[in-house]
């Protein structure tokens, strides 16, 4: 047979050309392996297997706790303060050197929250704010107050909510959640319910919190968690401080407090966040940073009910 120089040649190729594709294929699959062995590693970091608690978020509840107990031991005040905004200022900057000399892990976001919701330390305007009802806010109105630098009124509270809806963001039931919550802050503020109801409504939203399985990372779950964890521990909180409020105020009132500063707080960091990552200006949500958002307005909104702040501001006059 003669020699085929041209059938050697392809044959040849033919041959170099399967190995490299075998090669490519065992390169393919070792690197496969791989990852699915780092991922089966470490379970925690596959975005949505983890199943959220209230008890997930309880350490924000316990740092709140801790704030209350600071102020209501060794706030004092200073004798030169002559205007009530000079006394918010004071505890405000009283809170930011306790936050910053027992918690390494505060973040500079969390401090600007308890800077950006010292308003509240006026337990009259925050009650108002709280149970401001009738104002609403369109979609425009509510983005263009976060663009402009928060110039203006503040939106009422459920107009963020039905904002935060509206968007997208919350889902049916952490909604409904929340404008339950709402409703139930301002009828505490107003005296319409028993401590024994109020104390039963906010465990009900736990154990429906928990019931439900939001799963980790998802807005529904990071948003309504550190709300219902601080509600959780500032319940306790007041029970064993009963005397940190002034007699005509009832523990739904001071607890409501807390609630409603949570809620301002989640739902500001929330609309300001989707706004940034609507910019380009952020690429994901950070939900740590709703925890913090939580923690500061409930600081703020609790303590303005707390007979601590209340007489620092009335010796004033």
């Amino acid at each position: 047979m003669a020699f085929n120089l041209f059938y050697f040649i392809k044959s040849w190729i033919f041959i170099k050309r399967t190995h490299l594709i075998w090669i490519f294929v065992l390169i393919a699959t070792a690197i496969i392996v791989l990852l699915s062995c780092s991922k089966q590693n470490d379970p925690a970091k596959i975005e949505g297997t983890v199943s959220l608690k209230v008890n997930d978020f309880i350490v924000f509840g316990e740092m709140h706790n801790s704030f209350m107990s600071n102020v209501l031991e060794k706030y004092q005040g200073r004798g030169e303060l002559t205007s009530k905004e000079e006394v918010i200022h004071d505890i405000t900057d009283f809170n930011l050197k306790y936050a910053q000399q027992n918690y390494d892990q505060y973040p500079s976001s969390g401090l600007a929250y308890l800077k950006e919701c010292e308003m509240f330390l006026d337990n009259n305007y925050f009650k108002s704010y709280c149970t401001k009802q009738c104002t609403r806010s369109s979609k425009e109105e509510i983005e263009n107050y976060f663009k402009e630098g928060y110039e203006g009124e503040m939106p009422s509270l459920d107009s963020m909510i039905d904002y935060l809806y509206e968007v997208g963001v919350l889902q049916d039931n952490a909604y409904k959640v929340l404008r339950d919550m709402v409703d139930l802050i301002v009828k505490s503020l107003e005296g319409q319910i028993s401590d024994a109801n109020f104390e039963r409504a906010i465990d009900g939203l736990i154990i429906d919190f928990d019931e439900q399985e939001y799963k980790e990372g998802s807005s529904d779950g990071e948003i309504v968690g550190p709300v219902l964890a601080i509600s959780k521990s500032s319940l306790e909180w007041w029970a064993e401080n009963p005397d940190a409020c002034l007699a005509e105020d009832k523990l739904p009132a001071v607890v409501a407090a807390d609630a409603g500063g949570a809620i301002t707080g989640v739902v500001i960091d929330s609309i300001r966040q989707g706004l940034c990552i609507g910019f380009g200006a952020q690429n994901g949500w950070d939900w740590s940073s709703t925890g913090w958002a939580a923690l500061g307005g409930a600081v703020d909104g609790s303590l303005g009910l707390s007979s601590k702040v209340i007489k620092a501001i009335s010796n004033l006059f």
